[in-house]
């Protein structure tokens, strides 16, 4: 099979994220043992080491001044098509073959609109919608881009191909300290200092993580912060705030760094710092922990997959928490070299030949799958009820059954019964690290809207429950008028899980530790859960609050038990949001809000009648019981509204 490579963007000076995927993948490839040939597009004239000599490589250079893409590719690609064409980022061209795959890395724009120019981002949006679409496979490179794909433009979920980038093997701790001197020497750094490697863009969160520093001096830390990156869009408002607070002597902005000189500036860091709004992958953390630097970064988006439990994760929009854990990693110096231990184990998951070979089996499914249509995704018109689709991320370690999610105003939730919630925590528990699990309705996918914060959460969520005959009715309305949604299949009630959780975990011998709601009410609901489920293994049980200044205590209590669930009862958002800060250091392997679920087994609360949650009145009756309520019920007709306008 003759392959096709765009390989305009690996000619580039000057390499950032696409760029450096682009050229890594595409060297990676024809070093694969198989039998394909592989024709590359070139827009620039290459450098002449890219590739050693092979008769399976054939370089096809056509420039072209503008619209390269989609009128000088989309040209040569009519006349001399290829079997299959690989685009490793993002944009195919308006016309090309049949068999096509294309890697989507990011919808950063979709979430930051205000970070972009607005031509840019129009575009942006439209090629991004349009490849997704066009091409006969998408590969995108983390999970979390998979369900911004499915929740976002409605793609089909069978389509999409999870296939984690690989990292540069030319990154490891510098030891010379003549090489650490010379590039400390060169960019005149301070003697101890923070690091950020990325373009200064407003996606990366540089106010806040300033801001943090500015904290992290008041304690009379003594170290600087350097930012290196090229100057990007709205870069201005970094400089003002540094002048602003007084750090013009202590923040240092370099610019672009070589990648001869980006090892050693990483291993003169204390700490590698990373608090992005969004990405797509993260190349930098990994390069961070392959020079031996301990890393903090957000827990949002593709970051948590990436790093495992090799990092410090930390909500990107608290400030407070970004400085608290700036100063752990400075002054806890146990906690320094176990961060710099797992990072070396976690890098080891990534390789660009791994990358490279389970890309080149997507080409080849993409082949197979279009010479065999019988292969391709049935009519739903003529099937009777199609199997869940499979969510795998190739060649894992863990490749679990995962439902996809359903996009309810841009908020992605999943289409799963009790039944398939219960086999996902079994599957959770067994796989060991940490899962979260978000229960869903309208009034949370209302709030979402503003709250970047529990967007973010939702987002990046393990399993997002359809709680609410809200969802259920939205979720046919949307069903009826889009071909590509499809409508909830059973509503999962929070309340309701909670029982069978506990009933699945007495029989398994999980332990449950039972967190949040008034004093007495946690400990009241794990007695009469026992009551009913004797064999029940109850881990601990405390009231303790959301806030921030006793999340010490509260980790350390629910760490020092030793749960297999955590059941989290301080009301949505709070809940989901407390769980996300503290979801590494916990450890848990399953951790669930529950909202007022220990109120009604506690007896605090009365739950609605079984005749009035069939109908669904549930919302009524609390309204009823509880009329403070009315200004939040007031989500309700708003929920209603956005989705007959969808």
């Amino acid at each position: 099979m003759l392959v096709g490579l765009d390989a305009s963007r690996m000619a580039a000076a000057r390499l950032t994220g696409t760029e450096k995927y682009s050229l890594r993948l595409i060297q990676a490839l024809p070093a694969l043992d198989s039998p394909h040939r592989f024709r590359l597009y070139f827009r620039n004239t290459p450098a002449n080491d890219l590739f050693p000599a092979s008769t399976r490589i054939e370089n096809r250079l056509i420039p072209f001044p503008r619209l390269w893409t989609h009128v000088r590719l989309s040209a040569e690609l009519t006349l001399h098509p290829p079997d299959a064409l690989l685009i490793p980022a993002h944009v195919l061209p308006l016309v090309h073959p049949v068999r096509s795959v294309v890697t989507i890395h990011d919808l950063g724009y979709l979430y930051y609109p205000e970070a972009h120019p607005p031509l840019a981002r129009a575009y942006l949006d439209w090629s991004t919608r349009f490849s997704a679409r066009g091409a006969t496979k998408v590969i995108a490179v983390s999970a979390a881009t998979r369900r911004d794909l499915i929740a976002r433009y409605g793609i089909e979920p069978g389509k999409i191909v999870v296939v984690h980038s690989g990292r540069e093997e030319s990154f490891a701790p510098v030891r010379d300290p003549a090489r650490l001197a010379a590039v400390r020497y060169k960019y005149d750094l301070p003697g101890e200092y923070l690091l950020h490697v990325g373009t200064l863009h407003p996606r990366k969160n540089l106010v806040r993580l300033i801001e943090a520093f500015q904290r992290v001096r008041a304690q009379g830390l003594g170290v600087g912060l350097v930012l290196a990156g090229r100057r990007g869009w709205m870069y201005e408002s970094l400089y003002r705030r540094v002048a602003e607070s007084g750090l013009e002597k202590h923040v240092q902005f370099l610019d672009y760094v070589s990648d001869e000189d980006l090892p050693a500036l990483y291993s003169g860091a204390r700490v590698y710092v990373f608090p992005s709004l969004y990405e797509g992958f993260g190349f930098p953390v990994l390069e961070a922990m392959a020079c031996g630097t301990p890393v903090i970064c957000s827990s949002t988006s593709s970051l948590p997959e990436v790093v495992g439990d090799a990092a410090l994760q930390i909500d990107p929009t608290d400030t407070t928490a970004i400085a608290g854990a700036v100063e752990r990693v400075l002054t806890d110096e146990s906690l320094r070299h176990e961060l710099v231990q797992r990072g070396f184990s976690q890098i080891e998951k990534f390789s660009w030949e791994r990358a490279a070979s389970e890309t080149l089996e997507v080409i080849e499914e993409a082949a197979e799958e279009k010479a065999n249509p019988k292969s391709q995704i049935p009519n739903p018109k003529s099937q009777t009820a199609a199997p869940a689709p499979q969510f795998v991320t190739r060649k894992s370690p863990l490749a679990t059954r995962h439902p996809s999610p359903l996009a309810i105003l841009g908020v992605p939730i999943h289409d799963v019964t009790y039944a398939e919630t219960l086999a996902l925590i079994e599957e959770f528990i067994a796989a060991g690290r940490p899962h979260q699990i978000c229960t869903a309705n309208p009034e949370f996918v209302m709030a979402a809207q503003s709250d970047d914060e529990f967007r973010f959460i939702l987002n990046r969520a393990d399993l997002v429950l359809p709680d609410g005959i809200g969802l259920i009715w939205a979720s046919t309305w949307l069903a009826a008028t889009r071909n590509s949604q499809s409508a909830f299949r059973e509503r999962v009630a929070g309340s309701t899980l909670t029982w069978k959780v506990c009933e699945l975990a007495a029989r398994r011998g999980w332990r449950v530790y039972f967190l949040g709601a008034a004093e007495g009410v946690a400990a009241r609901a794990a007695e009469i859960l026992r009551e009913k489920y004797p064999s029940l293994n109850v881990a601990g049980t405390f009231a303790g609050s959301p806030r921030v200044e006793d999340e010490d205590e509260i980790v350390e209590r629910v760490r020092a038990a030793a749960p297999q669930i955590l059941l989290v009862a301080y009301g949505a958002p709070q809940q989901d949001k407390w769980i996300a800060r503290n979801s590494a250091r916990l450890g848990v392997p399953v951790m669930m809000g529950v909202g007022g679920a220990l109120d009604f087994i506690a007896g605090v609360a009365a739950r609605a009648p079984d005749w009035m949650q069939k109908l669904g009145l549930e919302w009524f009756h609390r309204l009823l019981h509880q009329p403070w309520r009315w200004r939040r019920m007031m989500a309700l007709p708003k929920f209603a509204v956005k989705i007959l306008l969808d």
